[in-house]
C-alpha cells in the first residue's frame, strides 16, 4: 500500500471531534453493545441482543440502536440489505462492526437486493471491518441525500455495481470519511462520488483494484451526469495515500468538481490515465503522486490529463512509464512544476503519440517550470519530450527552469502552432538536438534562430547523480546548478505582506490546507503565499516582508540562482520522491 501522508485540515476539522464523540469517554447511561450472530444456536430477532442470546439479522440492530450504541456482528453471510433506522449525535455515533478479525459479508446474492447497507439521510454513523457483496445492480454501500458524518472503515465492496457510493442528488451528502476500504472487482467505479459530495476525505490506505466491465469503470470517480452542471459537482475533496491500480479505464477521474486535492497515491496498470481532471472541474491539486504503467488497454492516455478544467496545480509527482507523462488540454491556469516524467514510451496499440508532456487544444496560461523530463518517447514517436500546439492553439504558455534529457523521440521539442515563452531551460541528448518548429523539421540552432526563444538554455549533460537508477538530483559539478533564472520580479518597493509582481501565475495559495507556494523574495526568508490576485498581480503571504523594486522572486534554492529541474541542489530534498517500485 502507499505510504502515509499527513492528514489535512480538512481531516482534523470534522474527523477528530466524531472519532473523540465515538470513542470518548462520555456515553450515555443507556448506550449498549448489542451482538449479532446468525449461526449462534439460541439466535433470534426476539431476543435482547446479548452475547449469549444474540439477534439472527444486521437488520435488527439497524431497526434498534440508538445513539452512541455498537452492534458486533459475528462471523457469517448475511443474505439482507442493511438500512439504518436511526442516526447517531454529534456526541454519540452509531457503530457498526464486525466482531474481533471475524468476516461478516452482507450479501446481496447477486442484484436480488440493490445494495449491502443503505445510510441514505442518516447522521453520525460508523461502519468497520464489513464486507459488502454481490449488489449487481446498484452499491455495496449506498449514502443518498442528506447523509453526514459517516465512518466508513476497512470495508470491503466486491462484485457489485458501485463498490461504495456517496449520492448527494437533491441535498449534499457531507463530512464522510472513507480509509482503509478495499473496492475490488467492481463492474463500475470502485469508489463514486457523485453530484453534490461535500467535505469528504478519501484516504489513506484505500485499494481501488479491478472494477471494470462497463464502458466507464473507475477506481474512484467524482463526478455529475454528463455533461453536468459544476454548480451540482462535488467540492472539498482530500484524496490521499491510496492505490488505485487495475480498474479498467481511470483510477482517478474528476468531473466538474471543485476543490479536490489529489495527493500521495499510486496509481498503475489502469485502463486508460492514472488521473483524469475533466469537464469543469476547477481549483485542483495533485501533489506528490505515482502515476506509472497506465495506459493498458486504451490508445491515448497518459499518467495525468487536465481536460477543459480552470485552476489546476500538479506539482511534486512522479509520472512514469506511460503512453504520455502529462496531458494539458482545454484548459485554463494551470501550474507544473518540480515533477518528475520519464519513460514514458509505452501503451496499446502503438507508441507514435509516446511524448514526456503535451499542451494542447487551446489551452492558456499554463506554466511548466522547474521539471526534469527524461527519456521520453520512441523512435516511432511523432511528438518529441515536450510537444506544444500540435493541433490547435495554445496561449501564453511558459516554459522556464525545466531539464529535457535523452529524448527517446526523434524530436526534442515540437511547437505546432502558437509561440511561447521557452528560456533557461536545459535540452541534452547523446544524439543531436532536433526540433519541429511551425512545421518544420530542424535542427537546434535552426530552432534557435527561428523562435527567438530559449537564448539562455543550455544544451550540456545535466550531470544527474544516478539517472538510470532513478536518482535525478544534480550533481555538484552540474553544469545546471545556478543555471535557471527567477520567476518574476516585484514591480514596486513596499512592506507588508502584498508583494506587486510582474507576473503571479508561478504560485498558489493551496487547498485544503495543502499546496501552498513557498516563495522567497529577494533576500528575505521563504513566506507562504496565501492568495494570489492574478488580475491585481499580487501575491498575499503568511508574514510580512519589505523588499525593493526589481527584486527577483523563485522558489526556495540555494546558491546565487535557482537550478533548472525538479531538484534543487542545494535546496531540496536529498532523494527523490516516492519512486518505489509495487
Amino acid at each position: 500500500m502507499p505510504f502515509r501522508r499527513a492528514k489535512a485540515v480538512l481531516w482534523a476539522a470534522f474527523f477528530l471531534p466524531l472519532v473523540l464523540a465515538v470513542a470518548g469517554p462520555v456515553r450515555p447511561a443507556s448506550a449498549a453493545t448489542y451482538f449479532v450472530d446468525q449461526n449462534h444456536p439460541s439466535a433470534g430477532d426476539g431476543n435482547p441482543g446479548t452475547e449469549n442470546l444474540p439477534w439472527a439479522t444486521i437488520q435488527k440492530a439497524a431497526d434498534t440502536l440508538a445513539p452512541g450504541d455498537t452492534v458486533s456482528i459475528k462471523a457469517g453471510t448475511y443474505l439482507e440489505m442493511v438500512v439504518p433506522a436511526n442516526s447517531g449525535t454529534a456526541s454519540q455515533a452509531i457503530t457498526y462492526s464486525r466482531y474481533g478479525q471475524d468476516r461478516v459479508v452482507i450479501d446481496a446474492e447477486n442484484g436480488t437486493r440493490t445494495r449491502g447497507i443503505d445510510a441514505s439521510g442518516k447522521s453520525y454513523l460508523r461502519f468497520i471491518g464489513l464486507t459488502l457483496n454481490g449488489a449487481a445492480g446498484g452499491s455495496g454501500f449506498y449514502a443518498l441525500d442528506g447523509a453526514s458524518h459517516l465512518l466508513l472503515d476497512r470495508l470491503t465492496a466486491t462484485n457489485n455495481r458501485f463498490g461504495l457510493r456517496l449520492y448527494g442528488n437533491v441535498t449534499p451528502v457531507s463530512q464522510v470519511t472513507i480509509q482503509e476500504c478495499t473496492a475490488l472487482s467492481n463492474t463500475a467505479h470502485g469508489i463514486f462520488l457523485y453530484k453534490k459530495v461535500y467535505d469528504t476525505i478519501v484516504g489513506p490506505d484505500n485499494l481501488c483494484r479491478g472494477n471494470s466491465g462497463e464502458a466507464s469503470a473507475y477506481g474512484l470517480e467524482i463526478g455529475t451526469d454528463y455533461p453536468g452542471d459544476p454548480a451540482n459537482g462535488a467540492r472539498n475533496i482530500d484524496v490521499f495515500g491510496n492505490e488505485l491500480c487495475y480498474n479498467g479505464v481511470q483510477g482517478v477521474r474528476t468531473w466538474n468538481a471543485s476543490d479536490v486535492v489529489i495527493r500521495g497515491n499510486h496509481l498503475h496498470h489502469n485502463g486508460a490515465t492514472g488521473i483524469q481532471i475533466e469537464n469543469g472541474s476547477r481549483n485542483i491539486l495533485i501533489d506528490g503522486n505515482l502515476s506509472e504503467d497506465n495506459a493498458q488497454a486504451y490508445e491515448y492516455e497518459t499518467g495525468a490529463w487536465v481536460d477543459d478544467s480552470v485552476n489546476v496545480v500538479v506539482q511534486n509527482n512522479v509520472l512514469r512509464s506511460n503512453k504520455i507523462g502529462l496531458l494539458v488540454t482545454g484548459t485554463v491556469r494551470c501550474l507544473v512544476r518540480n515533477n518528475l516524467i520519464c519513460l514514458n514510451n509505452r501503451g496499446v496499440p502503438h507508441t507514435w503519440n509516446t511524448t514526456g508532456v503535451g499542451i494542447n487544444n487551446f489551452s492558456s496560461d499554463v506554466i511548466l517550470v522547474h521539471n526534469t523530463l527524461y527519456r521520453n518517447g520512441t523512435a516511432d514517436s511523432q511528438r518529441a519530450g515536450i510537444a506544444f500546439a500540435v493541433s490547435t492553439p495554445a496561449f501564453l504558455t511558459v516554459m522556464k527552469n525545466n531539464i529535457v534529457a535523452e529524448t527517446t523521440a526523434p524530436r526534442d521539442l515540437y511547437v505546432g502552432v502558437s509561440p511561447c515563452a521557452s528560456d533557461y531551460n536545459l535540452y541534452f541528448n547523446t544524439r543531436a538536438l532536433a526540433a519541429t518548429y511551425l512545421g518544420a523539421n530542424l535542427t537546434w540552432p535552426q530552432y534557435l534562430a527561428s523562435s527567438g526563444q530559449d537564448a539562455h538554455t543550455l544544451t550540456r549533460d545535466p550531470a544527474f547523480v544516478n539517472a538510470p537508477a532513478g536518482d535525478f538530483q544534480l550533481r555538484a559539478d552540474s553544469p545546471a546548478v545556478d543555471a535557471g533564472n527567477f520567476l518574476t520580479r516585484t514591480t514596486a518597493p513596499g512592506a507588508g505582506v502584498v508583494v506587486p509582481l510582474e507576473d503571479t501565475r508561478y504560485f498558489s495559495a493551496g487547498l485544503l490546507g495543502c499546496g501552498a507556494s513557498p516563495i522567497v523574495v529577494g533576500r528575505n526568508a521563504p513566506a507562504a503565499v496565501v492568495a494570489v490576485d492574478d488580475a491585481g498581480l499580487t501575491v498575499t503571504l503568511d508574514r510580512a516582508l519589505a523588499w525593493n523594486a526589481g527584486d527577483p522572486v523563485a522558489y526556495p534554492y540555494g546558491g546565487e540562482r535557482p537550478d533548472p529541474g525538479a531538484y534543487e541542489n542545494s535546496a531540496r530534498p536529498a532523494s527523490p520522491r516516492n519512486l518505489r517500485r509495487r
